[in-house]
Formats: structure tokens, sequence, C-alpha cells
């Protein structure tokens, strides 16, 4: 593995958040050995970068079951594209001027040529792909562009036996006046190529912790009816990632405590609260529709994932009363496409909870998760940043946001857990009204000798725990092991 970016001093130290990745540091600066052992499983991990000087961001890697290969230049044109036998992932660079990239494939009539990218998604980036499959000339059979987010995936339905070109170019992410295409340094990619088996992804998208789910996969070239067994469900694990024996998109699996199942099509289907429905609209102008019951001031909370987890519905949700009459209807929320709708019933009785496409559309990839709740007052803490830096003898701030959910209206006291001798952070209140309601600073100071390492932001009320997270760049996934690095004093 080859590492880019200020690296100074050489060798570092890795930090990775699966047991069984260790990092060898070669001599060669930025370059790493990566060793998986055999009882890891597929799926995204995290590393970190560190010495005395400082840390990287974290950065996801994936471990997979299907053989990898790093592109070779020159390969802009048909003529040098290499030939890739069998599935394949190739991890790739768009780094010259105007840089496309293309491979050949051989595949026979009938088979589904899945090619799909992970580049903004994940990697973060800066690159808005285009991925075509053409014909040993170049003419184009198929394209894409945005399929998961804004990166590109393909489905081909092969019409004669060949060889075929699978090309690769991209754009900025942030468009500029340039209009053409773009490359650099950052933008790596990972591309799957396979007339195989390929897993889009799974339903349900949720499991309940104390009633683990047979998942059906869902995707190209799989045998009909193909499942995953009930997962384990570890004690405190959140999120599941499915391993398969074939090449798969980054599938993660919501762990939950309340009871999942799947919308039934076409029909309008009885439920009760709380409850997470995953569903799929699957033709255009078609839509999903639950009954439920709900009370005179007990507001209830419907909150929709889609586009977040790379799917391209743009989802609509509606209340409507025994009469027909549409009580709450929303879109957006804010610059997210997928809404939350919050429902304050003005009397106890049934109502429906419409889900479809803004836009009509339908088909196999307008896939939802749908979390209806009627929520208790809770508070949940979050942080800007994954890393901060402490010059030892100084002090450094960190701020917290709280979440107060349902006017949740008592004192929060926080706490730094996970500091070496020397360091310190007093513990801080959030009141339950003012400006600390939304926002505390926790400051940390003190002398230390070099040191760099994971903390945790721990809130508590009475028995009620929560940990502060941060988000992962260009993913729904979040952490709560922020990294502090202590600079030594300088020696005069």
């Amino acid at each position: 593995m080859l590492v880019a970016g200020n690296i100074a001093p050489w060798p570092v130290k890795a930090w990775v958040s699966q047991p069984g990745v260790t990092v060898e540091m070669q001599e060669e600066k930025g370059r790493l050995n990566v060793v998986v052992t055999e009882d890891v499983p597929a799926g995204v991990y995290f590393m970190r970068l560190y010495n005395d000087q400082g840390a990287s961001a974290i950065k996801p890697f994936f471990v997979g079951t299907t053989p990898e290969k790093t592109e070779e230049e020159s390969n802009n044109d048909a003529k040098n594209a290499k030939l890739l036998a069998g599935p394949t992932i190739v991890n790739g660079r768009l780094d010259s001027s105007a840089d496309v990239d293309q491979f050949r494939v051989t595949a026979s009539q009938g088979d589904v040529l899945v090619a799909s990218l992970v580049a903004n998604n994940f990697l973060a980036s800066p690159m808005d792909a285009v991925l075509q499959v053409c014909d040993p000339r170049g003419l184009v059979l198929a394209q894409n562009d945005d399929e998961q987010g804004i990166d590109p995936q393909i489905a081909f339905a092969v019409p004669a036996d060949g060889e075929y070109l699978v090309r690769l170019f991209a754009f900025p992410e942030t468009p500029n006046s340039t209009i053409g295409f773009a490359s650099g340094n950052g933008f790596v990619y990972r591309l799957t190529i396979t007339t195989q088996p390929f897993v889009d992804h799974l339903l349900p998208l949720a499991v309940n912790r104390n009633e683990p789910t047979e998942l059906k996969l869902q995707g190209w070239n799989l045998a009909e009816g193909a499942t995953l067994p009930q997962p384990e469900l570890a004690e405190g694990i959140e999120l599941l990632q499915p391993a398969a024996s074939h090449p798969a998109n980054a599938i993660f699996v919501k762990v939950v405590e309340i009871p999942s199942q799947l919308a039934v099509s076409d029909q309008v289907q009885a439920i009760s609260l709380p409850l997470v429905l995953s569903g799929r609209i699957d033709k255009p102008r078609s839509s999903h529709r639950f009954l439920f019951e709900a009370s005179k001031g007990k507001p209830v909370i419907a909150a929709i994932e889609s586009r977040a987890l790379g799917f391209p519905m743009d989802p609509r949700l509606q209340v409507i009363d025994g009469e027909g009459k549409v009580l709450v209807d929303v879109d957006d929320a804010g610059k997210n496409r997928d809404p939350v709708l919050t429902f304050n019933p003005p009397a106890d009785g049934q109502y429906t909870l419409v889900v479809r496409d803004l836009h009509r559309g339908g088909g196999f990839r307008y896939v939802y998760r749908l979390t209806v709740t009627q929520p208790e007052p809770d508070y949940a803490l979050s942080l800007a940043a994954d890393m901060l830096t402490l010059k030892a003898g100084e002090s450094v701030d960190l701020e917290v946001t709280v979440n107060r959910i349902q006017g949740f209206k008592e004192e929060i006291q926080l706490t730094v857990e996970g500091l070496p001798d020397g360091i310190e952070a007093a513990a801080v209140s959030s009141a339950a009204s003012g400006d600390s309601a939304k926002k505390v600073t926790v400051k940390i100071s003190g002398s230390a000798e070099a040191w760099s390492g994971a903390i945790r932001i721990i809130g508590q009320v009475g028995e009620r725990q929560r940990t502060a997270s941060y988000a992962i760049a260009k993913t729904t996934l979040r952490r709560e092991d922020p990294w502090l690095t202590v600079l030594p004093v300088a020696k005069e």
C-alpha cells in the first residue's frame, strides 16, 4: 500500500480499527505492508497514521474476498487496456492530465457485466466519475454517472460473446470553468468488474438485536432467492457488515432495539410503533402506505434513509387522515434529500403514512429504510472534528454540540476518558437552557511526554450515558474515538 501526503518524518505508526489487521512500515517512504489474518471478515475498516508530530485524518480501507490489482499505466486508449481475468477489483488513480483508464474484459451473451466504482463515497475522492461499457472499437454501449451518490455503477446485459471495454474518467466534484476532465493525486478509486455474482444491497436494511433475521441478497448474477444466514449479533454492535464470498458494495445493516420488518408493496400495511421498515418502490408512480394508530399530544417521528445510503430515490413522506386529507407533507430536510417528518396528531385515531419518490420514479435500487417512532426525550453529543492537537503546557478547546431530542430539559455532565498522565480536562455542564444547552467547550490542558491516542467524551444524566461521536466524511458512519496528539515541550 502506498500513502500520499505529508508523512515526515518516516517511519510512522499505525492504528487500525479491526483486530487481526496489522501495518508494517517499509523502508521506502510512504509504503506500507498491510497484513490481514484469515479470521478478519470482509468489510470496511479504518486506519490512522501518527507520530510525535501529529496524526492523519481517519481513513477507510477495504478488506475483500475478490482478487485485487493495482491499475497500470498507460491505459488511456483501447489498444493499451489491460485484460482482466475473472472478477477483479482495480485500485487506481486518475493522476495525469485528463486521465482516462480503460480495462478489457471477456463476457458471454446473457451475462450481466457489473462495473461498480467507489471513489467519492467512502474514499472522499474529489471526483465526479463516469463509467462506460464499450465495444472493442470504443463505441459506447452503456454509460452511468450518478448511481450511488456521484459514484457510477453499471449492470450491462451482454448482447454477444466477445471482448468489451470498461472505461473510466472524471470531472471535478465541484464544477469549475474548465468544463473538462479532471485528475489529481487525490483522485483514487476502487473499481469492481465482474460477470459473476455481485451484491448491491441486502433486505431488510435493519435487524432487531433480539430477533436476528435472514438477509436477502439483492444484486446481479445471483441465484434466485439467495440469502445470508442469520448474522451473529455481538453485544454493543450497531452496524453489521455481512461478508459475502463474491464482490459486493460497502454494505451496512443497522442493528436496532425495536422491531424490524419488510414493507409490503401495493397494499396498505398496518403497523405498530415503534418500527423500522425496509422497502423498495419497484415501479414508477407507485407508493407504500402504512396505517398506524396515534394519540393526540404524542408526536410521531418518521425518518427515512435512501440517498444517504447510496440509492437514487428522492423520498417524499406524507401523513393522511381517515378522510384522505394530507396533514403533513415533507420532501427535503435542509440540504438533506432524506426527510424527517414530525406529526402531531390532532386527535386520537388512525392515520396513513405514505412513502414515494418525489419524481414518481421506481425501480430495483429505489430502496429505503424508514424508522417510525414516538420518541421520548433524550440527548446526543457530536463533534465537528475527528482529531485535535495539544502543545504540552498549553490548552486546547474541544467543542461538543448537544442535540436535545423532544425537549430534553435536564443538565448534562461531560467528562473526558482516556487522557494520558499529566493531561486533564475539567468536567463541564450543559445546562437545561441557555447557550450551553446546545453547545459546550471542553478544555484539555497539562504537560506530558509526547503522546498520541484515542479519547472519549462522555455525557451523563443519572444512569443515562451517551458518548460524543464524529462523522466519517462521505459516509453515513460515525465513530466515538477522536484522536488526541500531545506535542512535547520544545527543547531549548
